[in-house]
């Protein structure tokens, strides 16, 4: 069993879903594991998927979004849980279907940073045909050993940095505190 997952969004009907943040124009970067907080504007907000109109209840971890969005609730957990990464919550105001405000009291998780981490000889991947420092896909993940410092917690890998990697004594922390919205997964799973 490996000692790390990767951090998911778990839909449950009649949970809302969100489209990414708006009001910030570099969406892309909230996946590249770069430090944003001299740039975060205060108006960002998600609003509720049309796609899902009766999904209006508000979780802990809000599925849908191209990053994290949290609770303030499980962002406090997580800072005291987490250890060795530059954690960024960025503020994010969730709008409902008639874009009211439906919560200010969430955030879009951003580890800064990269953990060169990945085996690329043992995993088989595909890299970009534009960026040749970005993995496109990967049917088999393979770590290497001793790669990942034993006091980070919680990172992006280098060459994956969509995916975000927590040590599964956090996600079993996590889970069993009553978190909504909460999904892990194991890394022999991953295929993305």
């Amino acid at each position: 069993m490996d000692d790390f997952v990767i951090w998911g969004s778990a839909y449950s009907e009649g949970s809302c879903v969100i489209e990414k943040p708006e009001n910030f124009e570099e969406p892309y970067l909230l996946t590249d594991g770069v430090k944003l907080s001299d740039q975060w504007p205060k108006d960002v907000v998600c609003r509720m998927d049309s796609d899902y109109p009766k999904d209006v209840r508000l979780t802990d971890n809000l599925h849908g979004a191209n990053c994290p969005v949290i609770s303030h609730r499980l962002r406090d957990r997580i800072s005291v849980l987490v250890t060795g990464v530059d954690l960024e919550f960025l503020p994010v105001t969730v709008l409902n279907h008639k874009g009211r405000v439906a919560s200010k009291d969430y955030c879009c998780l951003n580890p800064v940073g990269t953990v060169d981490c990945i085996d690329i000889k043992k995993s088989q991947l595909v890299w970009n045909a534009i960026n040749k420092n970005v993995i496109s896909s990967i049917d088999e993940l393979s770590l290497k050993n001793g790669a990942i410092p034993k006091n980070v917690s919680l990172f992006r890998p280098t060459y994956l940095t969509r995916a975000i990697f927590l040590r599964r004594v956090v996600s079993e922390a996590l889970s069993g505190e009553g978190f909504t919205g909460l999904m892990f997964q194991e890394l022999a799973q991953y295929q993305g």
